[in-house]
């Protein structure tokens, strides 16, 4: 009987061993997922397994990076401490502190890609940007792995990622195949850009990076596709 449940108990050990193994795989670089296919099937091929596990599931494109905006700038922050600010800093390669990675979230949307309710409060909203991912960006390479969120106004701050979700989330919308926007919801839902959305901005070298009115600025374009 003991002899049994030890088999028992290897064999779950081993099942586990092999699930863990398939998690750490789309974490590689070389990993290749689109995101709007991501959000259609529950995230990354992994995803079921990650949120049944209480963990955000992983985009396997967009991990070891910067984000850069179309003017190229990236997102750059100084600390992984609550309130500190993202700035627009030069590509540095490997530097932890613009090393961002994009993962699906819902924050508490209870969506992780735009349907015809969510996560925009105007309807014809979620119309028009259907299917596209809710993400997060994420500094990786920093203590704690903070996120960048429009909080507690409109500029960018590093801040834990279960603080203020609804701010730290964006809508990754592909609106040139090349180049992103990174649509708020939060802010657009509070009528802080009028009838139009709010995304995130870069502005020049070394100034914090912030959430505004679309207006097709390049600077309101992102990278978020190559590492």
């Amino acid at each position: 009987m003991q002899l049994r449940t030890m088999c028992r108990l290897f064999t779950q050990l081993a099942l586990a061993s092999a699930l863990l193994t398939g998690i750490a795989g789309p974490v590689s670089a070389a990993s290749s997922v689109d995101f709007r296919t991501a959000a259609k099937t529950g995230g990354s091929p992994v995803g079921g397994p990650l949120r049944a596990m209480g963990m955000r599931p992983l985009t396997a494109r967009n991990t070891i990076t910067a984000v850069c905006d179309a003017d190229g700038p990236c997102l750059h922050t100084t600390s992984s401490a609550a309130g500190t600010p993202v700035n627009m800093f030069s590509f540095q390669s490997g530097d932890p502190f613009e090393n961002l990675t994009l993962f699906l979230d819902s924050g508490d949307y209870g969506c992780i890609s735009v349907t015809a309710t969510c996560p925009f409060h105007n309807t014809h909203l979620d119309n028009r940007y259907m299917g596209d991912a809710l993400v997060d960006l994420t500094f990786v390479g920093l203590a704690g792995t903070p996120c960048a969120e429009a909080y507690p106004g409109n500029d960018l701050h590093v801040e834990s990622c279960f603080t203020a979700p609804d701010r730290r989330v964006f809508v990754l919308d592909n609106n040139s195949g090349v180049n992103s926007i990174l649509i708020q919801p939060y802010w657009t839902n509070a009528g802080n850009c009028g009838s139009s959305i709010c995304v995130l901005y870069g502005p020049p070298l070394n100034d914090t990076a912030s959430v505004n009115t679309y207006t097709g600025n390049t600077r309101q374009e992102w990278h978020t596709d190559t590492g």
